[in-house]
């Protein structure tokens, strides 16, 4: 169903990343390491429609905050929407290898971004801690599908992983949320980890695509690691997941895992950017499909 055009960027590491349309270019945000081992977010433009076609080299926009500070281990952009970046921002804890904070920065001049701090903390409805987030606009209304972090369990070394799912919050700004009771995505059968949803709404249906991984060997074992999988929805609510329109692992650079897609309309197709093998190591991905086969 997807026609996959391969690796468009691979000057570094490239994880997660996120696409903005701008007046002239696609925008593509993504997450690189400093020497510290720390994310780090930047950004590169590309021609629409021909993403291959690198318009400037990347830019730099984030770096880990001050210690002390909610993002003092790393900071990773997962979605821009309006004048907002949403972005994690990584801490360092004694209990389990690290906490994270689902957090907003907004856009200023010449692609500077101020940090407002984190959103979507813990409480009686979602005692672990928030990842990636889509945000869309529903009559008026700001709706966020969050990776929603609800334990740890351990992996084939005996190692404490995360295991998350997908939750729903909503909001009236973009800024303050409210979280839904029921998870929007939940985990079934072996899975341990839905992350990255990102949301295209076409014909009065919400189409969803999100990635999935086990507890164990997902780093290595193509039948555990992370998978491109579909859902729809006809309110943005009540989601229904299936097998349709979603990515496997077919060429060299994604033989173990494909990860994190970003979606976004042109023309007559969909185009979608994703990761490979190494959550990023091997680069940006893209691959197209007819909007009308959905």
């Amino acid at each position: 169903m997807w026609n996959k055009h391969g690796i468009i960027y691979s000057d570094k590491k490239a994880q997660l990343p996120v696409v903005e349309e701008r007046n002239c270019s696609w925008r593509i945000y993504f997450t690189s390491r400093n020497k510290l081992n720390q994310n780090e977010g930047y950004f590169i433009d590309v021609k629409k429609g021909k993403p291959s076609k690198i318009l400037a080299p990347a830019k730099q926009i984030l770096v880990a905050g001050k210690p002390g500070s909610t993002d003092s281990a790393g900071v990773m952009p997962v979605c821009k929407f309006e004048d907002k970046l949403y972005y994690i921002g990584w801490t360092i804890r004694q209990d389990v290898p690290y906490y994270n904070y689902c957090s907003v920065a907004e856009e200023g001049l010449n692609a500077k971004f101020k940090k407002l701090g984190p959103i979507l903390s813990p409480n009686v409805i979602d005692q672990g801690y928030s990842g990636t987030i889509c945000v869309i606009k529903l009559n008026n209304v700001y709706m966020g599908y969050y990776l929603s972090c609800n334990k740890w369990l351990p992996d084939e070394n005996g190692n404490l992983q995360p295991s998350y799912n997908i939750r729903l919050a909503t909001s009236e700004d973009g800024i303050y949320w409210n979280k839904s009771v029921i998870p929007t995505i939940k985990l079934r059968g072996e899975e341990a980890g839905i992350s990255a949803a990102t949301v295209y709404k076409h014909k009065d249906i919400f189409h969803m695509w999100f990635s999935v991984r086990n507890s164990i060997e997902f780093r290595t074992n193509p039948e555990h690691a992370y998978t491109i999988q579909h859902a729809t929805s006809k309110d943005g609510y009540a989601w229904s997941r299936d097998t349709k329109f979603g990515i496997v692992q077919e060429l060299e650079f994604e033989s173990i895992m494909c990860a994190y897609p970003a979606i976004i309309p042109y023309k007559d197709k969909l185009h979608m950017f994703y990761n490979g093998n190494g959550f990023g190591k091997t680069g940006i991905a893209h691959a197209t499909m007819d909007i009308d086969k959905l």
